[in-house]
């Protein structure tokens, strides 16, 4: 005997089946514009924009890339899926995930994400006004009936993989290596460039009343050719080296950096002694001492000294918890210690070298090289020769452990 057959539920009371795709889309679509409303409003001064900025805003930013994943995973797998409304938003998204490459070399932090703000919300507006004319006025979000007859299919779900996975990946790779290329090269004035061989850094001489002066950008960490080849282009004679490298003589540093065990876990060398890849250099030192700098500047390095040694012994619980004091790090303040204060030394040391040499080498981090570039061109020096060196070959990387 056949058990009686249940009754069925009116057509209107039944579950439609596109339920949870209208939910991801439109879950998507409400964290996108609630992440660019909360990003204008904690540009606000005071409270509510201090509230704006803090978790609400972190929330929203989670949930909006969350659901675009979601929603670029489920496009292609499904037969008519309205998503063409959603593209301009998915664009903008995975150009959001990109930090917004490469506008930061360009246009300043805050006034650039105000700005993309802006520009979410109105992508955002013009997402609800497509879907309100796709629904004849009657919903500004995706309704379940017009996800109703959108059937999966395996087939389009093969070819939609094979498309993201070996076309679109390879697109947005090759956009934000191209970008970090323009960046590097906009915020390093060319002193450091970045291509498909590898990183390379430009060493360029001036000269002035018949003196030759050579920048020498340098990295702490690199191939050991690299220092070599930078050093190679310095005359033996009536030559004087300015070396890179800060004093302490009031102890005020616990430890020293040591780039060694970052350089070897990479398969490069640290930067060694400059002045001692040529035979019996002259040198003037000319950089400042630790006591120069202020007192959230040496907290910093100190900071920043203890979390490399932690890392090294592979603490990391003690690199994050020396790396908590960076938040209180006085931007400006670093700034004018590290880079100007420093960069003014070296400026006044080339005037003192240039009545005593004919050649005057200064290998210098690259962060310096533009603004000692700068003070190089306000002495009436003029740019002669420039040359690449290659830091590294990307092939000379090692980026996996050895076993």
């Amino acid at each position: 005997m056949q058990p009686p057959a249940l009754p069925s539920l009116p057509p209107e009371q039944q579950p439609a089946k596109g339920d949870w795709k209208a939910f991801t889309f439109n879950a998507y679509l409400l964290s996108f514009l609630a992440e660019g409303a909360l990003t204008v409003l904690a540009a606000i001064p005071g409270p509510v924009g201090k509230f704006a900025g803090g978790f609400p805003l972190s929330l929203a930013g989670m949930a909006s890339m969350t659901f675009a994943l979601l929603v670029i995973l489920v496009i292609g797998s499904f037969r008519s899926l309205p998503w063409r409304a959603f593209a301009p938003a998915l664009a903008f998204s995975i150009w959001e995930g990109c930090i917004y490459l490469p506008l930061p070399a360009f246009v300043d932090w805050r006034p650039l994400v105000l700005s993309a703000a802006c520009l979410q919300l109105l992508i955002g507006g013009g997402t609800l006004m497509a879907l309100h004319r796709a629904s004849s006025g009657r919903s500004m979000l995706l309704r379940t009936g017009q996800l109703v007859h959108c059937p999966f299919s395996l087939s389009r779900t093969f070819l939609a993989g094979v498309l993201k996975l070996f076309i679109l990946t390879p697109l947005l790779l090759a956009y934000i290596g191209w970008s970090a290329q323009v960046m590097l090269k906009k915020a390093s004035s060319g002193f450091l460039q970045l291509d498909t061989n590898g990183l390379f850094t430009e060493a360029r001489t001036y000269e002035k009343d018949g003196h030759k002066i050579y920048l020498l950008p340098t990295v702490h960490i690199a191939s050991p050719n690299f220092y070599e080849m930078l050093m190679e282009s310095l005359p033996a004679e009536r030559s004087v080296i300015l070396p890179e490298g800060v004093t302490d003589d009031k102890k005020l540093m616990r430890s020293t950096l040591d780039y060694s065990i970052a350089a070897d876990s990479v398969g490069l060398s640290a930067q060694p002694d400059l002045t001692k890849r040529k035979q019996e250099p002259n040198v003037l030192h000319c950089d400042a001492d630790i006591s120069d700098f202020s007192e959230s500047t040496i907290r910093l390095l100190n900071a920043v000294t203890f979390a490399m040694h932690a890392a090294s012994d592979g603490d990391a619980l003690g690199a994050i918890q020396a790396l908590t004091g960076l938040e209180n790090a006085h931007s400006n303040e670093l700034i004018e210690d590290i880079l100007e204060k420093r960069n003014q030394r070296v400026s006044a040391g080339v005037e003192k070298a240039l009545p005593l040499f004919e050649h005057i080498a200064i290998p210098w981090g690259v962060a310096h090289m533009p603004g000692i570039e700068r003070d190089l061109f306000k002495m009436r020096a003029r740019k002669t020769d420039s040359r690449r060196v290659q830091v590294f070959n990307w092939r000379e990387l090692r980026l996996f452990p050895e076993k």
